[in-house]
């Protein structure tokens, strides 16, 4: 499932509301197309016959893909997640916030209200331009700066997916909706969260590329 939270509100997402954009359009054939062993292969001229080579890895291309469920993920989020994760209260201050990042190389944190309710997610990035802004002169990282609260420097609409969620879609989202981090939720809690770092390790590991298209 994935859901928007944000203070005081939950909205269920429909995938067809996050990806309305064809970012690539299908494009015709451009050479001749002939069957090998009853499957269709391109290049290949209708008089020519086939490699054995090549007809040997087609076949156990297409047998890989006949044996795979078409209908079920190659991962699921629980699959992939980091987990236990860390959490950063609303109303702690920016230094307090800087200093986890610091102590755990993180990128991003989700925000919790006073009763565990995620209501936003703050990047060190975020924390880093509040405070020392781009046209701030001399030491910018001042004291009333550090004091400052999450709450002030958060993302308020995070977008989230469940446990059950198909890795390959967290890995669109993350294309198409320009974000770097995902938490995962089980009954309206933060159980994970999942990266960019976390996908390019998931594909590392499942090599079968075809499966994530």
């Amino acid at each position: 499932m994935l859901a928007v939270y944000g203070p005081g509100f939950t909205e269920r997402l429909h995938l067809e509301r996050l990806f309305t954009e064809r970012k690539v359009e299908k494009t015709s054939a451009s050479v001749a197309i002939t069957a090998i062993d009853g499957e269709q292969h391109a290049g290949q001229q209708e008089h020519a016959p086939p490699h054995e080579h090549h007809s040997t890895l087609f076949n156990r291309y297409y047998q890989m893909r006949e044996a795979r469920d078409e209908t079920s993920p190659l991962l699921h989020a629980r699959q992939v997640m980091r987990a236990p994760v860390v959490l950063v209260p609303a109303q702690a201050s920016l230094k307090d916030a800087f200093a986890l990042f610091r102590q755990h190389a993180f990128r991003h944190l989700p925000v919790v209200a006073a009763d565990g309710m995620l209501i936003g997610i703050v990047s060190d990035r975020d924390i880093f331009h509040c405070i020392c802004p781009q046209d701030a002169e001399g030491d910018c990282c001042t004291m009333v700066q550090h004091q400052r609260e999450v709450a002030e420097v958060m993302q308020d609409r995070v977008l989230t997916a469940g446990v059950d969620t198909d890795v390959r879609t967290i890995a669109k989202l993350f294309v198409e909706r320009h974000i770097g981090a995902v938490p995962i939720m089980e009954d309206h809690a933060v159980v994970g969260i999942i990266t960019r770092s976390d996908i390019l390790r998931a594909v590392m590991h499942n090599l079968a590329l075809e499966s994530w298209a």
